[in-house]
């Protein structure tokens, strides 16, 4: 079955912190995460970022990796 849309599997809870994030992704497919980073720079402000994480681990499928590598660039033209 080829998939045409993106799913939300998880989203995860402000508290959660980036190991509960690294930890979530799979070992063996592709995802694609949305991460929002809070921080305070040494200046004391408070700043947010949000990245956009193509996750392609060397142990999935070739074909996988392709579908969302030509996906990925869909969401960075819009």
């Amino acid at each position: 079955m080829e998939q045409k849309e993106i799913v939300v599997e998880k989203v995860g809870e402000p508290a959660n912190r980036c190991n509960d994030f690294t930890a979530s992704l799979p070992t063996d497919e592709c995802r694609y995460a949305v991460y929002d980073y809070d921080f305070v720079t040494e200046e004391n402000c408070q700043k947010s970022r949000i990245f956009f994480i193509a996750w392609s681990p060397d142990t999935s499928r070739v074909r996988s990796k392709m579908i969302y590598a030509s996906s990925k660039d869909r969401f960075k033209r819009n």
